[in-house]
């Protein structure tokens, strides 16, 4: 089982977007776009469980 270059992608895209967060001014994200990193992230989450699973 192998993980899929898009959740490379979804986790470079929300370190970006952590870092603009954290350290820039007056920062603000789109309600969309959170909704959508939102359930990339639960879907990365599920995804890296699974493999996690199947290994034991």
């Amino acid at each position: 089982m192998t993980l899929d270059k898009k959740y490379g992608r979804f986790i470079h895209e929300a370190y970006d977007k952590r870092s603009k967060g954290d350290y820039d001014d007056f920062v603000s994200f789109p309600k969309d776009e959170v909704k959508m990193m939102y359930r990339n992230m639960k879907d990365f989450i599920s995804r890296i469980e699974k493999l996690i699973l199947f290994d034991k």
